[in-house]
Order: C-alpha cells, then sequence, then structure tokens
C-alpha cells in the first residue's frame, strides 16, 4: 500500500497500515512541544520545517506543496535529485536550488526564499561533497566534510536500523529511524525561526519522475 500525504498539524502522528520493517519514521519535536512524526515507505523523499515561532511542525513527501510555492518548482527539483545519471552530484548549485525549494515545500511560503537558496548556494560544495559521499557508497557510510561553527547548513547521514528494537532505541533519542541509508541536509533560516530538512534515501537517484496532476 502507498501512502503520500502532507501533514499540517502542529501535533501529528502519521502512519500506514501494513508498513514494511524497512519503513522508515521521521520524528519531530521542539517544536511542536508534544512531538509529531511520519512514517513513509522505503525510497519516499520527505522535507519538513518546524516554525518556532508558530510551534508547528509540517511535512511534505515527494513533492507535494503543503503550503504555497509554486508547485511546479517544487516537481522540478524531486525531479532533478531522482535523475538516474545524478547530475545534482556534478552540480553544486543546481543541488542547492533544488533542496532550497524542496525545504519551500514544507514551509509557509509563496515562494522558495532568495535567504534560504543564498544559504544553500553558499555551502554547495560542502554539501554537494557530503552527498557525492553518501551516494557515491553502497551503505550510506562515508568521511562526512567538517562543518564550519556557523554555518547554518548540516548535511549528515541519518542513522539506520535493523531490527525493531533498534528503531525503538533510535526514536527514544529523537531522530530519525531510517530504512534505508538517508541524507539528512538541513538549514537555518528566518532569524532562526524555522528549521527545514530534506530527507533523501539512498535510492532517490533513479526513481521514476513525478508528474504534475
Amino acid at each position: 500500500m502507498r501512502c503520500f500525504f502532507v501533514a499540517v498539524l502542529a501535533i501529528l502522528t502519521a502512519s500506514c497500515i501494513g508498513a514494511s520493517a524497512s519503513d522508515t519514521t521521521i520524528p519531530c519535536a521542539g517544536p511542536p512541544d508534544k512531538g509529531a512524526s511520519v512514517a513513509v515507505h522505503p525510497g519516499s523523499q520527505v522535507s519538513k520545517t518546524q516554525d518556532r515561532q508558530s510551534g508547528t511542525c509540517v511535512f511534505s513527501i515527494n513533492g507535494a506543496v503543503a503550503t504555497s510555492p509554486p508547485a511546479g518548482q517544487v516537481l522540478e527539483a524531486i525531479n532533478f535529485v531522482r535523475k538516474p545519471d545524478k547530475p545534482m552530484l556534478r552540480d553544486p548549485k543546481g543541488l542547492a536550488v533544488a533542496l532550497a525549494s524542496l525545504m519551500a515545500a514544507s514551509a509557509p511560503v509563496n515562494q522558495v526564499p532568495d535567504e534560504l537558496i543564498s544559504a544553500l548556494i553558499r555551502s554547495s560544495e560542502r554539501v554537494s561533497a557530503c552527498a557525492r559521499g553518501f551516494f557515491s557508497s553502497n551503505d550510506g557510510k562515508f568521511n562526512q566534510p567538517d562543518q564550519g561553527k556557523d554555518d547554518p547548513i548540516t548535511c549528515a547521514a541519518a542513522p539506520t536500523y535493523s531490527d525493531e528494537r533498534g528503531k525503538h532505541e533510535i526514536l527514544e533519542r529523537g531522530e530519525i529511524a531510517a530504512g534505508l541509508p538517508t541524507l539528512a541536509i538541513s538549514a537555518t533560516w528566518g532569524s532562526g525561526r524555522f528549521v527545514s530538512t530534506v530527507y533523501l534515501p539512498i535510492v532517490t537517484p533513479g526513481q521514476p519522475p513525478i508528474s504534475a496532476q
């Protein structure tokens, strides 16, 4: 069974009945105070944005537009990272713009913020190196580039689990429990109001393109 949806509640837990052992669960807390989570099938691309001012956490799955940025721009971004020849690993600026669009899909904006694009472009060489290391590996294990102390952009592999006990332990720590190796790229923006994260499973390149409905 497929489960594609957008979660827009401050306190939300979403899951799919019949989920397999390799599904990924992505938590979100602080905000919202009582926490939220979303469960998705392997290979699903997820973005989330935490709004510290409104106390909400919004999810976007596979390019679904949660608020109001241009849907075509978001679809272009997700199809860019899905291309089987992996142009995102050769085009740091293109990857930065795509990530900004995917982050905007879960943010309360009506266009992709220039501030977000600029921040990602400034860190594009490091983020690109991080993505190359991750997607060039077979298991998501690689030497992650150093991050500057005041850099608002982070890039790291999410922890994976091998059994339900391991999954529970990861979730208890408030971390994403990934069924497949997954790269997490985050940006803090809006004068610290927003934290947006894009999750890219290792099988993202080669996934079929998504067309507008």
